[in-house]
């Protein structure tokens, strides 16, 4: 079922007054939290960074209302060494996310700023989409 035309059901435990908008950033906040709190600490050799990627993306893609996800690591271990391996940490994970709720949609990303010494979720751009 297409979850972008469906009627949303879990609304009804919503406070009412909630906007799409506010409804969306919510949506968004709960997607990149997810990210945060699953993938740290999962180890990943280099040449398999493009298919961690893509499995990321394929997770947060499977709940209602994401509608684009990208998800990129760096990775500094050493190949040769059968015993290096990378991470994910705060540090090399960037995570851009998109939300459709209703005629909302909301990209928010997920990325190190190394001026704060924190991993920053934040909103990037909200629209508004003719239906």
């Amino acid at each position: 079922m297409d979850t972008l035309n469906m009627e949303d059901r879990a609304n009804k435990y919503f406070e009412g007054s909630l906007s799409e908008r506010e409804r969306a950033i919510f949506e968004l906040g709960i997607a990149l939290a997810f990210v945060y709190h699953q993938f740290l600490g999962t180890p990943f050799k280099a040449k398999d960074k493009e298919a961690l990627e893509k499995a990321i993306e394929a997770a947060i893609l499977s709940q209602p209302f994401r509608v684009f996800a990208k998800v990129e690591l760096s990775s500094e271990a050493k190949e040769d060494n059968p015993y290096s391996y990378n991470e994910i940490t705060p540090r090399n994970l960037k995570v851009e996310i998109k939300v459709k709720y209703g005629s909302s949609i909301v990209t928010g990303s997920l990325m190190w700023v190394e001026e704060l010494n924190y991993p920053l979720m934040h909103v990037k751009k909200i629209e508004r989409v003719q239906e």
